[in-house]
């Protein structure tokens, strides 16, 4: 399974990346600082998950979410933030009709599971 990461801090990145190999060894892992990289990503391959950090610059996840989902409807997005509380990061998912939310602060106990539970629901719907 293929994960694409992307936030704007180079330590959220490192930490996430190595969470994930953590958790999950087998998982492949990808690498973006911004949404205007994850889109360009896209383009040349279709990971089955993005976890976007919602608030970059120039393209901040909320907007490259957008786009993932037009061009390649099967991908999972995981929104996180900082910013973003539960119910702000939850009602973001719910008005795209996207994947989920984990802040930033709870990434440790709950993207895996996250990730897991998305990636269960769709192969039960295929």
């Amino acid at each position: 399974m293929h994960v694409l990461i992307a936030d704007d801090h180079k330590g959220v990145r490192e930490n996430l990346r190595w969470l994930l190999k953590e958790q999950q060894p087998r998982w492949r892992l990808s690498e973006a600082t911004n949404g205007q990289e994850v889109l360009e990503f896209f383009r040349k391959t279709s990971p089955e998950v993005a976890v976007l950090d919602i608030v970059m610059a120039p393209i901040g996840g909320i907007a490259a979410a957008y786009r993932i989902q037009r061009t390649h409807p099967a991908t999972k997005i995981v929104f996180i933030s900082n910013v973003y509380d539960m119910r702000e990061g939850s009602a973001v998912t719910r008005s795209l009709g996207v994947g989920a939310f984990v802040p930033k602060a709870d990434l440790v106990r709950l993207l895996v599971p996250t990730i897991k539970r998305l990636l269960a629901k769709a192969s039960r719907r295929g």
